[in-house]
């Protein structure tokens, strides 16, 4: 009985332990979930959470279990969880601080810092910045000097705390110049000035506000005084009352004396107090006569000289308006030449039609030039065609468009052999960051690369979808959820392989159709409705799908007697395969 009880125990304890081994956390299943932290948190945090029980009892190497924290943090921060986030990091930070890795402590602190200024605990995050740093000096990093003291920098700010701001903003400075080798002696001097204002104004209002508390405490006094001279007069008041008493009949007889004299003294009064009237009225009517006639007078020569200050005024007026009339319209034309520049960069719709026959492009920009553009170009056996959005729109807008198309012809047609679009955009956002420094202007695109032998579409975009409709449906294919730009991180890039259909249809397009207000009730259109409208017209020949994008906008911007200005600049493409 004894053999068969151990037997069993022996088989229940290698089945409770390979049951384990099937589902124990590893590297590859860390991997398999960490792209989809910024797209789909909340998928993140539900296939994790079965693996906590095994990292907590330490069943996972250190380092697997510290990454394992560090991603939950992250899925938590992006799920918008901020005190899960802090939960999380603080256990990565357990594991980190064993090993004494000062670069991931730098990190930590960092992205603590960062959540604690979100949550606007900004002593916190002041403490978390001030770790991140003293960590950051064994690691001897500049960017990341960089960075924690621009964060500081606006810590201090936001606690009023301008001195420790204007410090820790004098230090990002130099190491921004080492960084990116840019002088900001003037961007100081500017800081300075505004820290020697901002200080003397508080020295003002601390000035007023001594000035004011001596007034109070001066008119608090007053009160005392007068509240001690109430009581006395009303001491006077009760002895007064009695002698009153006493006087009152003196008064009576004395009245009746005085009523007697008043009373032949109004009579006589009476007559010259009537002569007076008439002498008084006949007098007002003469200086009211004579003042009438004055203010007439000067309001003539005020009149006068009114009109002759407005003719001038009117003269200098007709003057300036012929300037400003023909300077807008050197601006104008400036601009119309600038369009010129610009449509003469986009493919021309013969160049387009010589890779695919059947397309169409609904271009519409919201001023002269456009912030949208579009792009193709060729290589080897590949075309690539592109979708942009651009920063802004008018001539902002146009002038980062002209550095997209630039760049992107230097980056596919710089290199030997043919780029992936993921690798394509990559090189677009660092061409992008390196001109614009540390501005956050930058664009979103779609970019698709057709193979003409292996018949093979391979798409990446940076916050730009595509739609492709067949027959039955129409299908959104999702971007990376980042710009091309500067951004809070540097998220990969990734593509997709299309695997559609024989004369399916690919859009591409902005924001601004989507974007744009109108309707009844003033609401924008929405990329619901967009979808609708595109599965609604895919059957049809594209120039006439172009046409019904068309009548589509100027229906929606003037429905119901209104009348919807543009909103932004509205770019769609459309390419049957």
């Amino acid at each position: 009985m004894k053999k068969i009880l151990l037997i069993a125990i022996l088989v229940n304890s290698f089945f409770i332990n390979y049951t384990q081994g099937q589902n124990k956390l590893t590297y590859e299943k860390l991997q398999s979930v960490e792209s989809s932290i910024i797209s789909n948190p909340q998928k993140v945090i539900k296939e994790l959470s079965d693996y906590e029980k095994q990292v907590r009892r330490g069943k996972v190497v250190d380092s697997v279990a510290s990454w394992y924290y560090h991603i939950l943090g992250d899925a938590y921060y992006y799920a918008q969880n901020p005190k899960k986030a802090i939960k999380y990091y603080d256990k990565e930070l357990d594991y980190i601080k064993k090993h004494s890795d000062p670069r991931k402590l730098v990190r930590i602190y960092y992205n603590l810092g960062t959540i604690a200024y979100n949550m606007k605990n900004y002593w916190k995050a002041t403490n978390y910045y001030k770790k991140a740093l003293e960590y950051s000096k064994k690691v001897k990093d500049n960017f990341l000097f960089l960075q924690i003291y621009k964060a500081l920098s606006q810590t201090y700010k936001k606690q009023a705390q301008y001195k420790n701001a204007y410090q820790a903003y004098s230090k990002y400075s130099y190491y921004k110049d080492k960084v990116y080798k840019i002088s900001s002696t003037e961007k100081l001097a500017l800081l300075k000035e505004k820290y020697t204002q901002i200080k003397r104004e508080k020295q003002k209002k601390e000035v007023e506000l001594s000035q004011k508390k001596h007034e109070l405490s001066k008119t608090k006094e007053q009160l005392t005084q007068t509240e001690t001279i109430n009581k006395l007069l009303e001491k006077d008041a009760q002895l007064k009352k009695e002698q009153i008493k006493r006087l009152n009949l003196e008064k009576e007889l004395k009245e009746k004396i005085i009523k007697l004299k008043e009373a032949e003294a109004l009579r006589k009064s009476e007559k010259i107090k009537e002569q007076q009237r008439v002498i008084i009225l006949i007098s007002t009517l003469i200086i009211i006569v004579l003042l009438f006639s004055g203010f007439a007078v000067f309001l003539l020569i005020r009149l006068k000289k009114t009109n002759r200050i407005l003719k001038q005024q009117k003269e200098e007026l007709e003057k300036n308006y012929k300037i400003i009339r023909l300077q807008n319209k050197k601006i104008t034309d400036s601009i119309n030449y600038a369009k010129q520049i610009q449509y003469a960069l986009l493919p021309w719709p013969n160049t387009i039609a010589k890779h695919f026959s059947e397309h169409f492009v609904f271009f519409k920009p919201k001023d002269i030039v456009s912030g949208d553009f579009y792009w193709l170009t060729t290589k080897q056996d590949y075309t690539y065609i592109a979708v942009a959005d651009c920063t802004g729109h008018g001539v902002p807008g146009a002038f980062m468009s002209m550095l997209g198309i630039a760049f992107l012809s230097d980056i596919v047609n710089g290199t030997d052999s043919p780029l992936e679009p993921k690798a394509v955009l990559e090189k677009l956002r660092e061409y992008i960051m390196l001109a614009l420094k540390d501005k956050d202007d930058g664009m979103d695109m779609v970019l698709l690369r057709f193979d003409k032998n292996r018949k093979e579409i391979l798409y990446a975009g940076a916050n730009n979808s595509i739609l492709v409709a067949t027959q039955n449906d129409i299908v959104e294919y999702k971007p990376t959820r980042a710009p091309i730009g500067r951004y809070i991180k540097n998220i990969p890039f990734k593509q997709e392989k299309l695997e559609i259909p024989h004369g399916s249809i690919i859009y591409m397009f902005s924001d601004g159709y989507l974007d744009q207000f109108g309707g009844k009730n003033g609401t924008k259109f929405m990329k619901k409705n967009f979808k609708k409208l595109l599965f609604s017209i895919s059957h049809l020949p594209l120039e006439e799908q172009k046409n019904k994008l068309e009548t589509s906008f100027q229906e929606w911007t003037t429905a119901g007697n209104n009348n919807y200005p543009q909103t932004d600049d509205v770019l769609v493409m459309g390419i049957k395969i």
